[in-house]
């Protein structure tokens, strides 16, 4: 238990203080919003695709191939989240409009790429643990073209709610081009050189810490009030409803062992920061979105080791 504490600490803490270290620098005067604009397209246009073109070109989806198991994954998810965007329209469509995208994306939208593989591996067999890299292909061309459809449709950039813009932004939409050749390297034989491996090594390095420095220096704090529950309230949908419901329907369907460990922890860790830099590029309510990064990075390191410790005390994890 403690060793499982230690180590969601270890994996969480250095985000949170990356997200801080952008709320100093902004407070001593080292950034201010002209590096803010540059620093989140930097990430939106640059590193965020190439950390996702990474991680899906240099998985060996064939061998773990599992296609029940990439079926359910993909099913949950975008039955959660067009169920999530039916509650959040709901809530807030005449009170906050400016809140659904932000809402929505950040109680659905987890931080796969980053997060789930490492918990994976401390927790699983590393055979099993190359499973997460199939969820990951099958969830992020999900999560970049619904997330994308969802920020295009409730922008106030946008006029009106015609196809085409939608379309169109989707289309041009960074994230999804960097998934379309991140797969077709995947399924294919290609092989880039080594130069091109660490270039790509070395810009997809930047897109996490970038992204939370940016974070945190756009951080405006607005007191406790109803934006904050906002933010609070999707967070608890996405580090402990979300996984908690995968779970159930994933043992009631007949999953289990570390493939069951797998889909439990890739609903369960904390919002993606590419939903605060794509947010910020694209429209929707930037403090909650940034909020919610915040919250669920913090919190993860409770929440994963509630799930690793229910998990263990039921059998599922050993």
């Amino acid at each position: 238990m403690l060793d499982n504490f230690i180590f969601s600490i270890n994996t969480t803490l250095p985000m949170v203080i990356l997200v801080f270290a952008g709320i100093f620098f902004r407070k001593i005067g080292f950034i201010n919003s002209v590096f803010l604009a540059g620093g989140n397209k930097i990430v939106f246009y640059v590193a965020m695709p190439i950390l996702i073109f990474r991680s899906l070109a240099s998985a060996n989806l064939i061998d773990v191939l599992d296609l029940d198991f990439a079926l359910f994954n993909a099913v949950f998810t975008v039955c959660a989240i067009f169920i999530i965007w039916g509650l959040s329209y709901l809530a807030f469509r005449k009170k906050a409009p400016g809140v659904i995208s932000a809402f929505a994306q950040g109680s659905y939208r987890g931080n796969i790429g980053i997060l789930a593989l490492p918990v994976l591996l401390a927790i699983v067999a590393e055979e099993n643990a190359a499973k997460g890299a199939l969820v990951i292909a099958v969830l992020i061309p999900i999560y970049n073209i619904l997330s994308v459809i969802l920020l295009v449709v409730h922008s106030e950039k946008m006029s009106g709610l015609s196809l085409k813009p939608v379309l169109f932004g989707v289309i041009k939409n960074p994230p999804i081009i960097a998934t379309i050749m991140g797969l077709a390297v995947a399924f294919s034989d290609i092989q880039l050189p080594i130069f091109a491996y660490t270039t790509v090594d070395q810009l997809a390095a930047l897109a996490t810490p970038l992204a939370l420095i940016c974070l945190g220096g756009g951080m405006v704090f607005e007191g406790f009030g109803s934006r904050f529950r906002y933010s609070v309230i999707a967070s608890i949908i996405k580090i402990f409803l979300l996984p908690m419901a995968a779970g159930i329907l994933a043992y009631l369907y007949g999953f289990r062992g570390d493939t069951l460990v797998t889909i439990i922890i890739m609903q369960g860790v904390p919002s993606a920061v590419i939903s605060y830099v794509m947010v910020s590029q694209i429209g929707g309510d930037l403090y909650v979105a940034a909020t919610n990064v915040l919250i669920t990075t913090i919190m993860s390191a409770f929440s994963l080791t509630f799930l690793i410790f229910v998990m263990r005390t039921m059998g599922i994890l050993v």
